[in-house]
């Protein structure tokens, strides 16, 4: 009978263990807030303090790997790259020993293995990315069938969705194989319905990562104006991602110097030096104004950055500043940095090493012309492309180009007969072309004819983007008339 009843309070006692809690409690919301300021030290410590506070708390774990997970994702550090992988896996394992009943131990097992399969994706072990994302997304979903009315699961969804939804055509078969199905377009419905199920729960810090998430989303969409509508009236002085989404938005919106004004408050913000990728936008967002200080916040991102991307970029960039100021010898020299140096991971790098291996030096009237729309400055664009006379000499590419940055000032000024014009011209130009101007054409002719709900004439162009594959926007052109298709399918428009 002793023996009976010391096995029956040892067991007891090994499941009271086992027991925890997930409590969102001041001190983890207070280390998520400074994880969105950058401030990884703090959220450490009170992170550290949540633990003393309760020890059996495993919202701790998620904290701490959430912490790391930004840290490893902006620095591009491989060495802390090794240490989020062990401290995730070690996390998960202790999550996964809580006997707790609660919608937040499998939201946060989603959360914390779609935070591994993101940093394994931006460290180019795409296999490994993979099977984290489809362990996300099996988890996420069995936790809306257990718990639909934890709002946070629409937030796990919604990203999958859009991650899902934005794999190239080519390699859908892919998703298909891995057992994924994805939407991008239900992905943003789902993130536009958070913030409503949020305010006034004990949730409501989560609600500004993700209009954060979601203004971005919208701007990659090409819904400039839904993106801005979301960030204009959000205010954090503090806040790092709130700086960079709402200067990237304002940049592409035609806001660019209200861009190179936020960026310019980032001395304000503690520890921003940490984050090299605000000077590449400064660099780019100063180019547009033709402002030859762009070179110094360009060449400060390269001389701190730890990462892969936007290298190839920040030296055309540099090189294009140069080229502008008549310094020849200069340009030639970043565009052989362009071509040697950095990764084409992604679509902007793609095309820079393109740009770096034309041995013909870049139209002047058309490279200002491209810089000042790219900022918004419509008016001094058009100057630039007024002064030139294309029946006099140009080749086909730069015939092609000079309608197409045409088409788009017209387009972005609302005059829309005038780009629709000049669009089809670019098309009938740029079909022997591997450039990317008839391929963009045509997606912005699809956007034109959906917002009219001509909705045949913008199914025949999103389609034909498909028949322009050798440039470096392939995926972002044929992601986002992917987008217009479903769209335009399942009945809904922007």
């Amino acid at each position: 009978m002793r023996n009976l009843i010391l096995l029956i309070g040892f067991t007891f006692l090994m499941f009271q263990k086992s027991k925890a809690d997930f409590i969102l409690t001041a001190p983890l919301k207070a280390a998520y807030v400074c994880n969105l300021h950058l401030k990884p030290p703090v959220a450490y410590a009170l992170i550290s303090k949540a633990k003393a506070e309760n020890p059996t708390n495993s919202l701790v774990y998620y904290f701490e790997t959430q912490t790391l997970f930004i840290e490893t994702f902006l620095s591009e550090d491989k060495n802390k790259y090794e240490s989020f992988l062990k401290l995730c896996s070690k996390n998960l394992d202790l999550i996964a020993k809580d006997g707790t009943e609660s919608p937040w131990k499998v939201f946060v097992k989603s959360d914390m293995l779609l935070y591994s399969g993101l940093v394994r994706a931006k460290f180019a072990d795409y296999i490994s990315a993979v099977n984290d994302f489809r362990k996300s997304y099996n988890a996420i979903n069995e936790n809306q069938r257990a718990y639909p009315n934890f709002a946070l699961n629409l937030k796990n969804m919604g990203l999958m969705d859009v991650i899902i939804g934005s794999v190239p055509e080519n390699y859908q078969w892919a998703v298909k194989l891995v057992g994924f199905d994805g939407d991008f377009n239900r992905g943003i419905s789902r993130l536009k319905q958070i913030p409503d199920k949020l305010k006034g729960t004990n949730q409501d810090i989560f609600i500004t990562e993700t209009n954060l998430t979601l203004a971005f989303l919208l701007l990659n969409l090409k819904d400039k104006d839904g993106a801005w509508d979301i960030i204009k009236d959000v205010n954090d002085p503090e806040n790092v991602f709130l700086l960079i989404v709402k200067a990237s938005i304002a940049r592409h919106t035609g806001r660019n110097d209200l861009a190179i004004e936020l960026l310019n408050s980032r001395a304000k913000i503690a520890d921003v030096s940490t984050l090299p990728y605000l000077d590449y936008l400064h660099g780019v967002c100063l180019l547009n104004k033709l402002d030859p200080q762009c070179v110094y916040f360009l060449s400060s991102f390269l001389g701190a950055n730890k990462g892969t991307n936007y290298i190839k970029d920040a030296y055309l960039r540099i090189g294009w500043s140069k080229f502008l100021q008549g310094d020849i010898s200069s340009y030639k020299t970043y565009m052989r940095f362009c071509n040697q140096y950095g990764t084409t991971i992604v679509d902007i790098d793609k095309s820079a090493h393109k740009e770096s291996e034309n041995t013909e030096n870049p139209d002047v009237n058309l490279l200002k012309a491209r810089l000042l729309f790219d900022g918004g400055y419509y008016d001094k664009a058009m100057l630039f492309l007024s002064s030139m006379d294309t029946t006099k000499g140009f080749t086909g590419q730069i015939k092609a180009e000079y309608f197409y940055r045409l088409g788009r000032i017209y387009h972005e000024t609302d005059n829309t007969e005038k780009a629709v014009l000049l669009y089809l011209k670019t098309i009938q130009l740029g079909y022997t072309q591997n450039e990317y101007f008839a391929a963009s054409s045509c997606l912005k002719l699809g956007q034109l004819f959906e917002k009219k709900e001509s909705f045949i004439e913008a199914k025949t162009y999103y389609n034909r983007t498909n028949t322009f594959k050798n440039h470096p926007y392939t995926n972002s052109i044929s992601r986002d008339a992917k987008a217009g298709l479903n769209r335009i399918s399942k009945g809904r428009t922007r």
